[in-house]
């Protein structure tokens, strides 16, 4: 399991940025969120 869980992390942690984002936030667990220019979010990290 531990296997699989990284292999999809290492998966989401290298995917294509391909969208512009106007602001990032980082949380207190680092997560980086971004807020698109249509104003919807995403998880960069």
């Amino acid at each position: 399991m531990t296997k699989f869980l990284t292999e999809e992390v290492n998966s989401f942690k290298s995917r294509a940025l391909n969208d512009k984002y106007v602001a990032v936030f980082m949380d207190a667990t680092y997560i980086a969120i971004g807020i698109r220019e249509d104003g919807t979010k995403g998880v960069l990290s």
